[in-house]
């Protein structure tokens, strides 16, 4: 038992050896991993005529950008392949794009692919009502609008989203990191299972609560009315802009955070601070002190 064990370790080291020489040895010679992808994709652009308030998005592999553009331009870019195709369409005051076939087996999707399909949006600074996105495994960015609530769930992917304007915000990542800046919503509601969650300047007029499972939950100059923050595995640390009345604890772990209890005489942003980890530790201070 003990020699069959050896055998397969000594095997695991030859094939981690000779991989890694094998990649160093085509890295020297300027190989481009890309060109094993032989996937052709195909740009098809779709200007939106009619007006839309919600917009509703849900992707295979794709990345999805979508931005603010200049004037009134509205438009939807689609890098697709034949084995990934989408549908672009405005029903009842909606944007619903939705891969062809959805529901379908997708295991054709697998194999050497360093590129993917891409989905752009480019939206005029008008009122939205919401934005609803579903990746399973794609990236996604938001950044530079006004939409009311957002609500994010994402398989495998990071989401990176910044300076909108809005009311609430929901979003989740099974594994891929969250990163929030410049909000301002009155409500926020973030969590990962597998994955970092990185906010910087996300300042809630209401809750923010925060969850991760295995991962680190990272504040810089952040705030609310009141704060909950959770990790399983991982550190909670970083600035909170204003006095908070401060809760922690850490199960392996060691705390820091301010001492004492805040009560603000507008009652604004002297609320409660909760932060619990089971691995890890907590380090939670006030911006500038």
């Amino acid at each position: 038992m003990k020699k069959t064990a050896i055998a397969i370790l000594i095997a695991v080291l030859v094939v981690a050896i000779g991989g890694g020489l094998c990649f160093a040895g085509l890295s020297t010679v300027n190989f481009r991993f890309r060109d094993l992808d032989r996937t052709e994709y195909t740009k098809s652009t779709y200007e939106l005529s009619e007006p839309f308030r919600e917009m509703d998005i849900r992707g295979y592999t794709a990345d999805v950008d979508i931005v603010a553009g200049e004037g009134d331009t509205r438009e939807v870019t689609v890098f697709e392949s034949d084995r990934e195709k989408y549908t672009v369409q405005v029903q009842d005051g909606r944007l619903v794009i939705r891969p062809v076939e959805e529901g379908k087996s997708r295991w054709f999707l697998f194999g050497f692919r360093f590129k993917g399909p891409r989905i752009t949006l480019t939206l005029p600074k008008t009122e939205y009502a919401s934005l609803q996105v579903e990746l399973n495994t794609g990236d996604l960015s938001v950044r530079d609008l006004d939409i009311e609530t957002v609500l994010v769930n994402l398989n495998t992917g990071r989401a990176e989203i910044s300076n909108l304007k809005l009311k609430s915000i929901v979003a989740h990542s099974d594994t891929g990191r969250l990163l929030l800046s410049d909000l301002s919503p009155v409500t926020a509601e973030l969590s990962v299972n597998t994955g970092d969650l990185v906010l910087k300047n996300v300042i809630c007029s209401g809750e923010l609560r925060c969850e991760s499972t295995t991962g680190d939950i990272r504040l810089t100059d952040v705030d609310a009315l009141s704060l909950y923050l959770e990790a399983t595995t991982g550190d909670i640390t970083g600035t909170i802009r204003t006095p908070k009345a401060f809760s922690a604890s850490a199960s392996t772990g060691k705390v820091s955070v301010p001492a004492g209890t805040v009560s603000e005489p507008n009652g604004a942003f002297g609320g409660p601070c909760e932060a619990r980890t089971s691995t890890g530790d907590i380090r939670l201070s006030i911006s500038g002190k």
